[in-house]
């Protein structure tokens, strides 16, 4: 079981799972205007919908890392962590642990948010 806390301390969410967690977090972002939401995005593009968007991207690493996704016919994982300008970017393979990268995605969310969570 996982609580999800306020800075006061107050609950805010029960989860079964860090993936519950994760989506409640997603769904509920407390930054709601639209920059700030992406310092926190986190997005799967199939390698189907990067190869349409690919000839209108400008940064070279993204471009890069979406060229090879399409390639190799894989996902790619765009990760922010408060920062939009400096993603963490990843090709979604086999050996890629999604629920891993989601957890460290919540951990530096509530942080920056003071928000805290408790496993029992």
């Amino acid at each position: 079981m996982i609580k999800l806390l306020d800075e006061t301390c107050q609950e805010l969410g029960t989860f079964r799972s860090s993936v519950q967690l994760f989506t409640y977090l997603r769904e509920n972002l407390k930054n709601l205007d639209e920059p700030e939401r992406e310092d926190w995005r986190f997005v799967i593009y199939s390698h189907k919908m990067l190869a349409r968007i690919l000839k209108e991207l400008k940064s070279k690493s993204f471009a890069d890392m979406a060229q090879e996704a399409c390639q190799q016919e894989r996902n790619m994982v765009v990760m922010c962590i408060g920062d939009a300008s400096n993603p963490f970017i990843f090709l979604e393979t086999p050996d890629l642990d999604m629920a891993e990268i989601g957890e460290q995605w919540c951990e530096h969310y509530c942080k920056a948010n003071k928000m805290y969570i408790v496993m029992q």
